[in-house]
């Protein structure tokens, strides 16, 4: 794969998880897993659906090949703020 081709890949996979995070959001909202009205109007109920929505998408894109999963804890490594790792 050259440069190109993987930004070309790469961007077209993320242009689907905005759509797929406000998907997420309409479900949360009606799934009843919270009482809205009661809840404190600060950050931590959005945090917590963003998070759950984000746990979601990586669940569309979990690697199941070994080669595939070491490739993903190189780059967590390789990108973390302590790059000592890489």
């Amino acid at each position: 794969m050259n440069t190109k081709s993987f930004r070309e890949k790469y961007r077209e996979m993320c242009r689907s998880i905005p759509k797929m995070l406000r998907e997420y959001e309409r479900a949360a909202l009606k799934s009843g897993a919270f009482d809205l009205p009661s809840t404190d109007d600060n950050y931590l109920l959005p945090k917590a659906v963003i998070a759950a929505a984000l746990q979601e998408c990586s669940e569309q894109y979990r690697l199941l090949d070994s080669a595939s999963k070491k490739t993903v804890q190189n780059i967590r490594l390789c990108t973390s703020p302590n790059f000592a790792n890489c």
